[in-house]
């Protein structure tokens, strides 16, 4: 549909005003100069002079004109037909020549969608798709979910990274998507409603246009031109455009049966979280009906996505990466972050799966919370210890210098205990005071036997491991020990005394934020 305002859009002459009194613009099939020999086609946008503009001619409703201004234009005459009044005197042969191209561009773009829409009724598969638009485009093409799995992609060698590690392994590289997410690209893309042209650092050598892949007013893919052959013009802007329209309708059906599995993953998981599911028979059917089988044991951690980082932008990425990367683990998104639900029978298994959790975290600089372990009779409360791994999060990054990428509750739950007294002061009533002996002491001293003591505790009381961890001979942790037993006046081999030295010392470390 040639129309005189997508005219003037590819013209960039958007601010010029369209005089029409029709509700419906006027679709054109023709371009012509004015013949005076000859009656004027319905459905024709002519190009003429003012000078040389008969009135009679402006009260055909069907036609159009745009008028080069060589003499002043009397608007006062009744005008039926859509005209435009050129903004500047320009030479008609320049002028219709212009714009005569722009037509048959338009023409060649509504021929090439046709070939499109026939291979998509055929049946053709994406790849085929593809192949047609590259054909058509002139130049190499790849298309990739929103978690940057390669869907199809034009069978060339092109002698760029990006293309090259897509073409071999099926993926988008990390490097290629961090690059993607930090210098802003992806959020332009999301954003944007039109494609988006990449001449900078990112496509150095290569320029590209990328466009998302929407349906239902969500992003599924993106659509990738590359460089390679012709130079990109603007026709190459529009025919993206509607060839990922017509790419959507072929995705539709491939993304709904590879998600439908995890979608009930993720009902069960929301459900629970918003203590929806009232009976365990009904959860036992959920899960049945969901093939999710159940381990001995549970842990949910918490990864907040948010839109200041352009995390958010990267849902679908995390969420592809995290399956492919875990076993033991179902995901859903929940209140802008996303969660995971471990479920292990071993130690040995979970901690393989939270390494793998923490890798990625650590790939894409995001950080995480993770709750207390809990068994099946305990899903029911799946929000508390949502509650956990949340608090595990804040409460971690207050309290680590350094970032753990992933916090657990386990770590910080006394500091959350502590955080319940608004008056900190308060806390320090419950500070043993042998304690602050100790504390004294290091300072007087240059010792490190509050350090020494704490990873004793955390040793189970054990000379040789805590000696390991810090580094120095058994003999020197044992003498240690027993000075901080002579200034505290404490046993530490007396459950309450290392109890009351435990709790003193996280009180102090609290109280340092």
């Amino acid at each position: 549909m040639f129309t005189l305002k997508k005219l003037l859009k590819r013209m960039n002459k958007e601010k010029l005003e369209i005089h029409s009194i029709a509700e419906k613009a006027i679709s054109y099939n023709m371009i012509n100069p004015i013949f005076k020999s000859l009656p004027l086609q319905n459905n024709t946008l002519y190009i003429c002079l003012v000078s040389e503009l008969n009135n009679t001619y402006l009260q055909n409703s069907n036609i159009g004109f745009i008028l080069i201004p060589d003499i002043p234009f009397k608007s006062d005459i009744h005008i039926l037909c859509e005209l435009v009044l050129w903004d500047e005197i320009v030479p008609f042969e320049t002028l219709f020549a212009t714009i005569q191209m722009e037509f048959r561009k338009v023409i060649d773009i509504a021929a090439n969608t046709s070939s499109i829409l026939s291979a998509l009724i055929k049946g053709n598969s994406l790849n085929e798709l593809l192949e047609i638009g590259s054909k058509i485009l002139g130049n190499p093409l790849i298309i990739t979910n929103t978690s940057y799995k390669v869907m199809a992609m034009s069978d060339v060698d092109i002698d760029e990274p990006t293309w090259k590690f897509a073409r071999k392994y099926g993926y988008c590289s990390q490097e290629s998507i961090n690059r993607f997410k930090w210098e802003g690209i992806a959020k332009k893309t999301i954003e944007s409603e039109n494609p988006i042209v990449l001449n900078d650092d990112f496509a150095k050598g290569f320029p590209r246009i990328v466009k998302r892949i929407v349906i239902k007013n969500k992003s599924v893919g993106y659509l990738g031109l590359y460089e390679v052959n012709n130079k990109f013009k603007q026709s190459d802007l529009d025919a993206i455009n509607i060839f990922c329209d017509i790419i959507s309708v072929e995705m539709k059906n491939s993304i709904h049966e590879e998600n439908f599995t995890y979608m009930a993953y993720e009902s069960i998981i929301i459900d629970l979280l918003n203590n929806e599911i009232p009976t365990t028979n009904i959860l036992q059917s959920r899960l049945k009906a969901a093939n999710w089988f159940l381990k001995e044991n549970f842990s949910l951690i918490k990864i907040p996505l948010f839109k200041s980082d352009q995390s958010i932008w990267f849902f679908d990425y995390f969420y592809a990466k995290l399956i492919k990367h875990t076993t033991l683990s179902k995901f859903a998104k929940y209140h802008s972050s996303l969660v995971a639900i471990i479920n292990y029978d071993t130690k040995e298994e979970y901690e393989q799966e939270i390494n793998n959790i923490i890798n990625i975290l650590k790939h894409n600089k995001i950080e995480g919370g993770a709750s207390n372990v809990f068994n099946e009779l305990e899903l029911k409360y799946l929000n508390s210890y949502y509650h956990q791994a949340s608090k595990a999060y804040e409460i971690g990054k207050l309290t680590n210098k350094s970032s753990a990428h992933l916090y657990h509750y386990e770590d910080i739950d006394l500091f959350h205990f502590f955080s319940k007294i608004q008056n900190k002061n308060d806390l320090r009533m419950f500070c043993h005071p042998a304690y602050n002996k100790l504390l004294e002491h290091d300072k007087l001293n240059g010792t490190e036997y509050c350090k020494s003591l704490y990873e004793y505790i955390l040793c189970a009381n054990n000379i040789s491991a805590s000696a390991e961890k810090l580094f120095i001979h058994r003999n020197t942790m044992s003498y240690r020990i027993n000075k901080i037993s002579e200034i505290t006046g404490l046993d530490l081999t007396n459950g309450k005394d290392i109890y009351k030295l435990y709790m003193a010392i996280k009180i102090n470390k609290w109280l340092e934020f």
